[in-house]
């Protein structure tokens, strides 16, 4: 499959030009658009990057940023892609993230192991991240430089995409 998820530190570093990502999440978006892979984008990671932006501009006394620049580049990257809602659902999958958060000792948070959990649930590959906690996940690559795009993994042996 063509598909990637975000995880929400990528989309921070994408959204805040200050962040140390930002350079990097760049040139990964950039190469997403050339190889016209399909992003999905989970309603719990959109509230997870919004929330950190904010508080990041709150700490930095710069919510007139936060308000005009920031929070209109948010809108525009996230109309540009598919919205997923899994909050809707949280119910049924409630018991195994709370299980997938025991089973990777807490390094992996709540919203990490909800995305893990759709990822499987979906045949999901690949996930663009800078948390390297998502190593450990079996079957999912983490996608952390642009050259990492040409790789995906089926049945569980990595080749190139």
């Amino acid at each position: 499959m063509n598909e990637v998820v975000y995880d929400s530190n990528f989309l921070v570093g994408f959204i805040d030009e200050d962040d140390t990502w930002h350079k990097i999440a760049v040139e990964i978006n950039n190469e997403v658009k050339k190889k016209n892979l399909k992003t999905i984008l989970l309603d719990c990671v959109a509230s997870e990057v919004i929330s950190v932006l904010a508080k990041r501009y709150e700490e930095k006394n710069k919510l007139d940023v936060f308000k005009d620049k920031v929070l209109k580049k948010f809108n525009e990257t996230i109309r540009t892609i598919d919205l997923t809602y899994v909050y809707k659902d949280i119910e049924r999958y409630y018991s195994e993230v709370i299980g997938k958060i025991g089973e990777y000792s807490g390094r992996l948070n709540f919203n990490d192991c909800l995305i893990v959990i759709f990822s499987q649930e979906n045949n999901i590959s690949r996930i663009i991240s800078f948390d390297s906690d998502f190593d450990e996940v079996k079957g999912l690559v983490r996608i952390k430089i642009k050259n990492d795009l040409g790789i995906v993994i089926r049945k569980g042996k990595e080749r190139l995409f």
